[in-house]
Parts: C-alpha cells; structure tokens; sequence
C-alpha cells in the first residue's frame, strides 16, 4: 500500500498538469462567450489542486515513516 501511495503521489502532479493543459487548451475558446463554463472549469482545476496537495501530503507522510 505505500508503494501505490509513493506512486500515486508521484504521478498526481503530472496527471494534474496534463488535466489542467487539456482544459485549458480545448476549452478556453468555448469559455470566452460561457461564463458559466469557465466558473466549472475553475472548480475542476480547483478540485484536482486539493487533490493533488492531499495526495502530496500523503505520500510525504507515508515516504517519512519509510525512513
């Protein structure tokens, strides 16, 4: 379980980078005449922030009770 959870904490951030690039890029045209759009795509992002810190979190307590 701490290896899926050091894993996990890794990939987060990419996945996150990836997530927000795909939105950004792909959605920024339609969101320019949707302002209701752009407040979900902000929550999304938002979203995948918490949950990449949460992950981040776990697995830095995790990689601390390995050492």
């Amino acid at each position: 379980m701490k290896e899926a959870g050091k894993m996990f904490g890794l990939l987060a951030p990419i996945v996150k980078m990836l997530a927000v690039e795909l939105l950004g890029s792909s959605v920024k045209s339609v969101l320019a005449s949707k302002e209701t759009n752009a407040t979900a795509t902000d929550k999304l992002i938002q979203v995948a922030e918490a949950a990449t810190s949460k992950s981040k979190g776990g697995g830095g307590k995790g990689a601390g009770k390995g050492y």
